[in-house]
């Protein structure tokens, strides 16, 4: 037993004065009372001591506990995890019985894969850490935590110490203070061959037309000569063979740009699979930024669509003309231009990357986007509910507000067993099915029509034709149940469609067929001929390779509709929505107008209105509410319509830019004004910003550093900075930047992807800087071998051991410091004051009667055994109590004789009477005097239970 504070024990002396303070404030209590009441508190004060001195039992630890804590990184070789189990197996073979072992794995986080016990077992490693990193910290904190308190401790640490996150040295101090000693192993993950890229640079910026260097280092095992490819923007720019020598190879690779923009470059070594271990680290990214006039990109629908472009050129802007299929296809490509430009482009003929992109690209980037409209723009080409339509001020949705002819729509959907097998980003080409079912529906007005039919070998209503659309939440619920499996068999389900079309008075019907596979024969002529003759056309949709295209286009052709093919599954909600917009004919209108001015801006400065030229059409859309629209037609709808979207800031004009609605326009005087000035004000901001940002790697986590500086040279100190972060899978965050020093801010993010960050930092007073920060190859990849240096660092700090995979049979021996197991016995020592306290209160307040018990027994109706006098003892008891009153009633009598009234009062005289003669008492039998007795006690307990 210990005491931690054992000077406490001198507040006994408070004894003393305690027993005369006890004495005083309690003398009038029974002597009984008085001895019980102050031996309790003396008990009371001796506990507070004995607590406040922190009283311990202390006993000694017999049994061992061991942690294995195992590196699992991806540096970590196949040979080296079946060394891991060989050598953990093993030494469980030599532990005693009562010893226990636990094992934790670790690479950039760590996992406990079973927990301390005397009767582990290792078969292999079930949980699933991330392996782009090592965190050696964070595996012995993890374990400092996991050992039970009545063993003696270590940690046995396999690793090859390569540490690139957390420090394991500052945690190897932590564990030392817990006296817990860490045993190191190395394990050797050194390839025999192997050679990888350890750095790719390029300057931040640079001018048009003048050569710069690609630094490239190269680090090898082995003498030898590689192949080396570098890409520009995707595209090959160039390859070159070198000698390597064993070590780092430094090489400068000349590079020149002939426009400005911002180039993403990728170096990618070619190596005989046989010289060369590891691939994952034979490519590297880095990126620079051309310096030169802003540039823009037209991505025209139709090639041939030329006149945008050449009335911005004329204006001396810098356009780069492309089609959907050369568009960018990485978010740090689209960070060329200045301005996106979306001439006439179906939503369908980009891919869902790409939409996210441009979307990142306005909203958190700071570009500028224009959509152009035309047959193929706006909700006729699918961008209801898409990323650009998010990005665009204005909406697809036109149906709900307007007054539009009616429409009755069935959508057959194949629901045969190959509509469950998975498309791009796994999802169930079933799934994708359903929720283009539901866009179509939230497209619809309420006084639509529309069913859903799912066929296999059969068809059936999954959505029962409804003659209003206006409870959308029920039909969509309805469409979620549809499910995959069986046949495929078309013609039942247009059968059934064409029945319940036929009678319906709605002014336009249409059937949307779905399939991914060869349907059964059936008279499809025959159904079409039908369908012609009741106005109800049909359009077909078929999915990937096993679709059948010729038949499905055929019968799309004879029914009036439309034929789209497509390989992604998640296209179809686009396809569905705009087929469903071109069929109602609502979202197109054809006739002349001459635009109106709703409210000037920027872009309408400088132009005659009053002599502007008609257009022959548009698309119609719904301005969202921020939006400025500055062009309406006659209907009122928008034109030209703005508004900011996060940093960037966008553009709708709903009618074209080419020789069909606009073939009036592209001849006025004002038409490359006009688009010129559009641009511009859409365009990113290029004036020079005051930071100056960069971005490493560092300890496991990115690194972001602002330095702002103003054109006088002076510190710019207490700004509000912000940095936004997009992620290779195109998550996006925003941080704070913290000032660290004189112009300097700072701050941290989690690198949890491989790939390339795009970094926007500044704030609204300094503008912002874009950068791109490469992390595309695991830090894993960069360092081979043991790090024997800092393991044994790590053992030094802990009064470990440095042992080899050969030493398993040290592992559970005892030769350890002894720990101690040590109980805290103040929680118990108050707890029995808090009993106690209450006591000794109802011993000096508390006063019961004598007979007490005797009631609470009757009360309680207990056996009459419990409580059985012997009558001669009663009656003995009742005579001498009898006696006492006889003899106090005397004495009151004698004195009440003698006393004397002074009071003057008439004289009165009575007549005497002779007294009494006072007869001894008669000696009653015992019979009655036990009935006296049974009468008093029923009264005393009659009495009691009143």
């Amino acid at each position: 037993m210990e005491f931690n504070y054992p000077e406490a024990f001198w507040l006994l002396l408070l004894i003393i004065p305690l027993y005369y303070f006890t004495r005083n404030s309690i003398a009038d209590l029974p002597r009984g009372r008085f001895i019980i009441s102050f031996s309790i508190r003396i008990i009371i004060f001796i506990l507070i001591i004995a607590a406040i001195s922190e009283i311990q039992i202390v006993k000694p630890n017999t049994k061992l506990c061991v942690i294995f804590v195992t590196d699992l990184s991806k540096s970590i070789t196949g040979r080296n995890k079946e060394d891991i189990k060989s050598f953990i197996s093993k030494a469980l073979e030599k532990k005693n019985k009562d010893d226990e072992a636990g094992l934790i794995i670790f690479g950039g986080n760590a996992f406990i894969e079973f927990i301390p016990s005397s009767k582990p077992k290792v078969t292999d490693f079930t949980s699933i850490v991330e392996t782009n990193h090592t965190n050696i910290a964070g595996a012995l904190q993890l374990a400092l935590a996991m050992f039970p308190g009545d063993a003696n401790r270590r940690i046995v640490l396999l690793s090859d110490g390569q540490e690139n996150m957390g420090d394991a040295l500052a945690e190897a101090s932590i564990v030392a203070s817990n006296q817990v000693p860490v045993d190191v192993v190395p394990l050797d993950s050194l390839p025999e061959r192997e050679i990888f890229i350890n750095q790719f640079d390029l300057p931040e910026m640079v001018n048009i037309d003048e050569p710069f260097d690609a630094k490239v280092v190269l680090e090898s095992t082995f003498s030898g000569s590689v192949k080396l490819q570098f890409y520009r923007n995707n595209k090959l720019a160039g390859e070159k063979v070198l000698s390597i020598n064993p070590g780092k190879n430094v090489f400068f690779i000349p590079q020149e740009v002939q426009s400005s923009g911002f180039y993403g470059y990728e170096v990618q070594l070619i190596t005989d699979r046989t010289g060369d271990t590891i691939v994952e680290n034979n490519r590297a990214w880095a990126y620079t930024k051309a310096l030169g006039k802003p540039s823009v990109i037209i991505i025209n629908g139709d090639k041939k669509d030329v006149f945008l472009t050449k009335a911005l050129e004329f204006e001396g802007l810098n356009v780069f003309n492309t089609t959907p299929d050369n568009m960018p296809v990485s978010l740090p490509q689209f960070q060329n231009y200045q301005c996106i430009v979306l001439n006439n482009v179906s939503a369908t003929q980009m891919s869902s990357e790409q939409m996210k992109f441009i979307q990142i690209y306005v909203r958190d980037l700071g570009g500028g986007l224009i959509m152009i409209g035309g047959e193929n723009s706006f909700g006729v080409g699918g961008y209801y509910e898409t990323p650009v339509e998010e990005a665009l001020p204005v909406s697809m949705d036109i149906r709900k507000d307007r007054k539009m002819p009616s429409m009755a729509l069935v959508l057959a959907i194949d629901k045969s067993g190959s509509m469950a097998d998975f498309g791009p980003a796994r999802m169930e080409k079933i799934a994708l099915a359903r929720e283009a079912a539901i866009a179509c529906v939230h497209l619809l007005a309420p006084n639509d029509q529309i069913g859903v039919i799912g066929f296999d070998d059969a068809a059936k209503w999954i959505t029962p034709f409804q003659k209003r659309a206006d409870n959308k939440e029920a039909i969509a619920r309805d469409i979620a149940t549809l499910r995959a499996g069986g046949g495929t068999d078309a013609y039942p389900a247009l059968k059934i469609a064409e029945s319940v079309l036929s009678r319906t008075e709605a002014i336009l019907k249409h059937i949307i067929l779905l399939s991914d596979g060869r349907t059964a024969p059936g008279d499809f002529d025959g159904i079409v001929e039908t369908m012609n003759s009741h106005k109800i056309t049909l359009s077909c949709v078929g999915i990937g390779q096993d679709a059948d295209i010729l038949f499905l286009q055929s019968i799309s052709k004879k029914g009036g509709g439309r034929f789209y093919h497509t390989f992604d599954v998640r296209m179809l909600p686009r396809i569905f929505t705009k087929e469903a917009l071109i069929a109602s004919r609502s979202a197109i209108l054809e006739k002349s107008f001459t635009p109106d001015v709703n409210k000037y801006g920027q872009i309408l400065q400088g132009i005659d209105w009053e002599m502007v030229p008609p257009l022959g059409g548009y698309v119609i859309t719904t301005p969202k509410d921020r939006a400025e629209v500055l062009l309406i037609t006659k209907e009122e709808d928008p034109l030209l319509v703005q508004w900011h979207y996060g940093l960037g800031k966008s553009l709708a004009f709903t009618s074209d830019a080419k020789n069909r609605w606009a073939t009036k326009w592209i001849k006025w005087k004002d038409f490359p004004a006009f688009w010129a000035q559009a641009l511009r004000w859409t365009m990113k901001d290029t004036e020079t910003s005051l930071l100056d940002v960069s971005a490493s790697f560092e300890n496991g986590e990115g690194k972001i550093v602002v330095d702002a500086v103003n054109e006088e040279g002076d510190f710019m100190n207490l700004l509000d900075l912000h940095a936004k972060i997009i992620s290779p899978s195109m998550k996006n965050s925003e941080l704070a930047l913290k000032q660290e020093g004189p112009g300097r801010y700072e701050t941290t993010f989690p690198c949890p992807e491989l790939g390339t960050y795009l970094i926007n930092a500044g704030g609204e007073n300094t503008g912002y800087e874009m950068l791109s920060f490469d992390f595309s190859m695991a830090p894993e990849y960069k360092t081979f071998g043991a790090n024997r240096f800092l393991l044994a660092r790590i053992a030094q700090e802990t009064g470990g051991r440095n042992l080899e995979l050969k030493n398993y049979n040290m592992v559970f021996d005892h030769s350890i410091k002894q720990s101690f197991q040590v109980k805290e016995l103040w929680p118990m020592l108050i707890m029995w004051v808090l009993f106690l306290f209450p006591l000794d209160i109802a011993i000096r307040r508390i006063f019961l009667p004598e007979d007490w018990m005797e009631k609470v027994l009757k009360r309680f109706k207990l056996p009459e055994r419990i409580v059985k006098v012997h009558p001669d003892i009663m009656l003995s008891k009742l005579k001498s109590k009898k006696s006492e009153v006889i003899k106090d009633r005397e004495e009151k009598v004698s004195i009440a004789s003698i006393q004397t009234d002074f009071k003057v009062r008439p004289l009165i005289i009575k007549e005497e009477k002779p007294a009494k003669e006072i007869k001894p008492p008669v000696k009653e039998e015992t019979g009655s005097s036990l009935s006296r007795l049974k009468s008093v006690k029923k009264k005393a307990l009659d009495d009691f239970n009143k």
